[in-house]
């Protein structure tokens, strides 16, 4: 079974809320390739839905933007089965904190279980 199988991503609501908060805060996208290392263009592709940002990307946002992880990823993953290590790894990502050391290790449990299921 691929991932794709498994879940549906909606990429565009997750780039509104980058649109958002860069609108927001008046920063141009330019300022953002600056501060994260990725080009305009691929800034653009995440705003619109047609990238899913990655996770560098991402915790860069977090911290320009002084916005936890669930504001971006609001319930835009959803998956096929309740048992799947997926949406263990999902409900994970929903429920941590910034700072949280156990959070992070419950993480990466459920992710080496999601990898390995694919392998």
């Amino acid at each position: 079974m691929r991932p794709k199988d498994i879940c549906k991503v909606d990429f565009t609501v997750i780039g509104q809320r980058f649109r958002e908060e860069r609108d927001l805060n008046h920063f141009t996208r330019d300022y953002i390739a600056e501060v994260t290392g990725y080009s305009v263009k691929h800034i653009q592709d995440i705003e619109n839905g047609k990238q899913m940002p990655e996770a560098d990307f991402t915790l860069a946002c977090c911290k320009l933007y002084h916005r936890d992880m669930n504001y971006f990823y609001p319930e835009t993953v959803t998956f096929r089965t309740d048992d799947d290590p997926g949406k263990m790894l999902i409900d994970v990502i929903h429920t941590m904190s910034k700072s949280s050391i156990s959070d992070t290790k419950r993480f990466l449990k459920y992710l080496d279980m999601f990898i390995k299921k694919f392998e």
